[in-house]
């Protein structure tokens, strides 16, 4: 799924950064990483995702809280759909 800059500021936006990249043991993933208040990205992410041609795949937790991860989706299939998980995130983490 392509992921637009304007999807990328309006994470940023709300404190969180997405970054893309390839990974040789798992293909394309998406990590979603918390701005904290000094602006700065903590060095790990939340959680990740698969990167597939056509939507996003939930890949594993690393310190969301148990309640806000069992509210995200497993696949997410459109840059709307995204937004709406941004936005549930930021008002959740």
């Amino acid at each position: 799924m392509k992921i637009t800059k304007t999807t990328i500021n309006f994470a940023a936006k709300r404190n969180i950064e997405i970054n893309t990249f390839t990974d040789e043991q798992d293909g394309d993933v998406v990590w979603f990483s918390e701005i904290n208040e000094d602006g700065e990205t903590e060095a790990e992410p939340m959680f990740i995702m698969y990167n597939n041609e056509n939507d996003l795949t939930w890949k594993g937790n690393i310190y969301l809280d148990k309640s806000v991860k069992e509210e995200l989706p497993a696949t997410i299939n459109s840059e709307k759909h995204l937004k709406e998980v941004i936005v549930f995130l930021s008002q959740n983490i």
